[in-house]
C-alpha cells in the first residue's frame, strides 16, 4: 500500500492529533445513534464465525476518500511449515496461530448516508494489533494513503499518555472451546479484582534527561511486607519504549493471570526505556549534562550498549530499590530484552552475570558473541539461569546467530534453555516468551 510522504507530514500531524484528541475527551466507542454501531472494536458471540467470535471495526471520517484497516490478521498451519502460506480471518480454522510476517489489509465499506466505515472479520482468541490508513480526496485524489492512524475510539491501552498514544490499536479475542484450539486468553484482562497496576514513572538518567519506567506492581503489593519482592526488567528493541511489554505483550495481563492462578509468585515488574542513546548525542538531549559516551563502548548507529547498562545500574536499578519494597540480592533480579534489547541483553549477560539469577536472550544476540571463542574473555557465566528464545518463523534477525550463541554455551558447560515459540518477530512471540521467563523466574 503506497503512502505519501513530505508535505504530507503536517497534514498526518495535524489529522492524528485532532482525532485523538478528540477520542480523549469523548467516551471511548461512542455510540452512532443513527446507526445503532459504536466507534472502535466490538467483539460479540457470533455461531456462523469459525471461531465463534466476529470482531466489527467502525471508523468514524467525514473527509476520507477510502480506508484501508491494517492488521495482524495473517494465519498460518504450524504443521506446514511455511511463512509464505498464510490464511486470511475468514479462512481460519482450529489449529491455525498468528504471526506477523507482514499486516493483513482489507479496504473498509463506507455505510451510505453516514460517515462511518466499518469491517467485520472472524477472531481467534489472543491480543491483535491493529490501525487504519486514511487516504483524503482533498489532497490531490491521487489514491494515495495520506495518514496512518491508531483506531482514535480505542487508543491502545497502557499507552504513556503523558508522551504519546502508541500507533496502533489493540483488540481482543476470546476463547470457544468448542470451535478453537489454542486458548490465548492469558494475554486478556481479568475481569475480577485480581488485577495489578501498571504506572509510568518520570526518572532522571545517565544524561541529565526525563525519561520513564515502566512498573507493573501485583494485586495486593505491600510496601511493608516483610519479604521484599522480585524484579523482573524489561528492554523493548528498536523504536520501542517502556509502554510496549505492557500494551503489546500485555505482560501486566499475563502476570495477573499467573499470579492469580497460583502459578507464580507475586512480582514486580519493570520496563525501561532505552531508546535515545546513540554514541553521539540524540536530538532528544536537552539538559546541560554532558553525553555520556565512553571509548571503548559496545554501540552500533542506533544504541550504545554499554552507556544503556551504566543507565541500568547508576540510575534505574537505585530509583527502582529506593522507591519500591523490592530485593537487592542480585538472585531475586531478571531480565529479558527483544530484539536489538536481546542483543543488550545477551551484553549484559557477558558482562555483569552475577548481578541478575536470571536472563532472557529474546529474538537477538550481539554478533560480538558468535565469534569463535567470543566467550572465553568472560567469567561466571554459569551463575545465573539463561534463557534464548525466538520466534521459530523470524524473519527479522539471524537465527544462525541464536543457534550458534546457543551451542557455544552448551559447549562450555553452561546451563542454557534454548525455548523456540511459534511465532516471527512478532508480540505474538514475545508474549509467549515472557509468559516461559515468568514462570521459568519465578514459578511455584
Amino acid at each position: 500500500m503506497k503512502t505519501k510522504k513530505g508535505n504530507l507530514r503536517f497534514l498526518s500531524l495535524l489529522l492524528t492529533l485532532a482525532m485523538i484528541l478528540t477520542s480523549l475527551a469523548s467516551p471511548a466507542m461512542a455510540a452512532n445513534q443513527n446507526m445503532g454501531l459504536k466507534e472502535g472494536a466490538t467483539v460479540k458471540v457470533d455461531k456462523s464465525s469459525p471461531t465463534g467470535y466476529t470482531a466489527t471495526f467502525v471508523y468514524k471520517d467525514s473527509l476520507a476518500d477510502y480506508v484501508v484497516f491494517s492488521g495482524d490478521f495473517r494465519f498460518y498451519k504450524p504443521e506446514e511449515k511455511d511463512l509464505n502460506k498464510w490464511y486470511s480471518p475468514y479462512d481460519w480454522e482450529p489449529g491455525m496461530l498468528p504471526a506477523k510476517t507482514a499486516r493483513y489489509e482489507e479496504n473498509m465499506k463506507k455505510i451510505e448516508g453516514t460517515d462511518l466505515w466499518t469491517i467485520s472479520m472472524p477472531i481467534p482468541s489472543g491480543s491483535f494489533c491493529y490501525q487504519y490508513m486514511v487516504a483524503y480526496a482533498f489532497n490531490g485524489n491521487d489514491k494515495d494513503v495520506d495518514i496512518v492512524i491508531p483506531d482514535p475510539a480505542n487508543i491502545a491501552p497502557l499507552s504513556n499518555l503523558e508522551r504519546y498514544p502508541k500507533e496502533h490499536s489493540i483488540v481482543y479475542g476470546m476463547f470457544d472451546k468448542q470451535k478453537q484450539v489454542t486458548d490465548n486468553s492469558i494475554v486478556l484482562p481479568r475481569k475480577d479484582a485480581n488485577v495489578g497496576k501498571v504506572n509510568y514513572v518520570p526518572i532522571t538518567d545517565i544524561n541529565g534527561d526525563k525519561k520513564y519506567l515502566g512498573v507493573y506492581l501485583p494485586y495486593g503489593y505491600d510496601k511493608s511486607r516483610e519479604e521484599p519482592y522480585k524484579v523482573i526488567y524489561l528492554s523493548h528493541g528498536t523504536g520501542g519504549d517502556e509502554t510496549e511489554w505492557f500494551s503489546l505483550a500485555n505482560a501486566g495481563n499475563i502476570m495477573d493471570h499467573l499470579i492469580a492462578e497460583g502459578k507464580v509468585e507475586p512480582t514486580i515488574v519493570v520496563a525501561v526505556d532505552n531508546n535515545d542513546y546513540p554514541p553521539t548525542a540524540s536530538v532528544l538531549h536537552t539538559s546541560d549534562t554532558p553525553w555520556n559516551f565512553q571509548e571503548g563502548d559496545i554501540s552500533d548507529e542506533l544504541w550504545d550498549y554499554s552507556m544503556i547498562n551504566r543507565n541500568f545500574f547508576q540510575n534505574v536499578l537505585p530509583y527502582v530499590e529506593d522507591n519500591y519494597n523490592v530485593s537487592e540480592e542480585s538472585e531475586d533480579r531478571a531480565f529479558a530484552g527483544l530484539s536489538r534489547g536481546g542483543y543488550l541483553t545477551s551484553i549484559l549477560y557477558a558482562e555483569h552475570p552475577t548481578e541478575f539469577g536470571y536472563f532472557g536472550i529474546l529474538s537477538g544476540v550481539w554478533d560480538g558473541l558468535v565469534k569463535p571463542g567470543a566467550l572465553d574473555q568472560y567469567e561466571n557465566l554459569d551463575a545465573p539461569k539463561v534463557m534464548i528464545g525466538y520466534g521459530e518463523y523470524d524473519n527479522v534477525v539471524s537465527l544462525d546467530n541464536i543457534h550458534t550463541v546457543y551451542e557455544n554455551l552448551k559447549a562450555k558447560g553452561i546451563e542454557v534453555v534454548d525455548n523456540p515459540v511459534f511465532g516471527a518477530h512478532d508480540w505474538f512471540a514475545w508474549s509467549q516468551l515472557f509468559e516461559d521467563v515468568a514462570l521459568d523466574f519465578v514459578g511455584k
